[in-house]
């Protein structure tokens, strides 16, 4: 399902989704959720928008909540 997500959010946004929010793949993410993440990808990630915690993307204003 994320990945539908994430193409249909591309489809309608732009190829360039991803790398607009720093996010290369979903696996990063659910490495982010499951606490196995390294430190500078959990920071990337930070950096992108995305709070982790929350499991939440806010940029641009875009917010979507899994």
């Amino acid at each position: 399902e994320d990945d539908d997500l994430m193409r249909e959010l591309e489809r309608r946004l732009g190829p360039s989704l991803g790398e607009w929010f720093g996010v290369r793949e979903l696996g990063e993410l659910d490495r982010v959720r499951s606490g196995t993440a390294s430190i500078s990808e959990w920071f990337g990630l930070l950096d992108s928008g995305l709070d982790p915690k929350e499991n939440e993307l806010k940029s641009e204003g875009i917010a979507f909540v899994k």
